[in-house]
């Protein structure tokens, strides 16, 4: 987050807003995040489950400040600078929901990769839950609430319900291959959500660095 602020600081103002329980791993993640994230952040106390209301919980936080887009990220998902820079060209106030069908996964441990192509048959070309940029304005009409409180699976779609009732939504959608920018979700078969259960297309992970864009290289590095 800190190298993604400080490169970008000349088209976006960042703040993260982490959702979490200060009894995670021991206490460890908060005192981690303090730590590291200081106060270009904010904590925010919420029980795991259900991770609806744990997701509602951390977006009705960024009331504290005003904010003109807020970005839905999970703990394991890594974008690149050139995502930011993609996005940049469409807030231009036509577009006030901004997606992704595609990603790339990373297992973390015997550092396997592949390309998550995007949903299929009914579902195909809906945008994935890692990666949304949402207006304010789209926020505030939905009352900080986009996501069922009660569900802890299923929250794209959730969301989607949502939206699909909000008046004035423009989508934008866009993707890793096609706009040339990365969005890595790191997986593990240990995880919530394991590597193998994603289908995909096999990437070298030398090729896929090869890919990538040489900020996001140097942000790993980081």
């Amino acid at each position: 987050f800190l190298f993604l602020r400080y490169n970008l600081a000349d088209r976006f103002d960042l703040r993260l807003y982490c959702g979490g329980s200060v009894n995670d791993q021991d206490g460890e993640c908060y005192k981690i995040f303090n730590a590291i994230i200081g106060n270009f952040g904010t904590w925010v106390e919420s029980s795991n489950e259900p991770l609806g209301k744990k997701w509602n919980n951390t977006l009705v936080a960024a009331k504290e400040r005003e904010f003109d887009y807020f970005m839905i990220l999970g703990s394991d998902d890594f974008p690149s600078i050139s995502l930011f820079n993609t996005y940049f060209q469409y807030l231009d106030g036509k577009y006030n929901f901004i997606g992704i069908t595609d990603f790339y996964l990373l297992d973390i441990l015997p550092l396997k990769t592949k390309l998550f192509e995007g949903y299929e048959n009914s579902y195909k070309d809906r945008t994935l839950g890692c990666g949304r940029l949402l207006s304010n304005g789209i926020i505030q009409k939905n009352n900080y609430q986009l996501w069922n409180n009660d569900l802890s699976s299923g929250l794209d779609m959730s969301m989607d319900k949502i939206l699909n009732t909000t008046e004035g939504l423009c989508k934008k959608t866009l993707s890793c291959i096609e706009d040339d920018f990365a969005m890595v979700g790191i997986k593990s078969d240990f995880g919530l959500w394991k590597y193998s259960s994603y289908r995909g297309k096999v990437i070298e992970l030398l090729d896929l660095m090869d890919y990538f864009n040489s900020d996001f290289r140097e942000s790993i590095i980081y």
